[in-house]
């Protein structure tokens, strides 16, 4: 991924508020009642709402990968 989007990702998951607030519209319109008793789709609504959860873990893991990179060690003994 370009380092520019991974900075993009990162400014995005460090806003906490923000990245929760997004988070829960999506989930919220993923639980939203379409008058459907259909097993499948049920079964479909359930499944996007797992890879929602799976989705943004994965964002915090580039959130967090980004961050190792930029770290430096130093020796401050040597």
């Amino acid at each position: 991924m370009l380092d520019i989007k991974q900075e993009k990702i990162k400014r995005f998951m460090s806003d906490k508020i923000m990245a929760d607030a997004v988070k829960e519209v999506i989930r919220e319109t993923f639980l939203q009642s379409y008058g459907t008793k259909d097993v499948q789709t049920l079964a479909a609504e359930r499944i996007a709402i797992s890879l929602l959860d799976i989705g943004f873990k994965e964002l915090k893991k580039y959130s967090d990968k980004a961050e190792q990179e930029i770290k430096e060690l130093t020796q401050i003994g040597l």
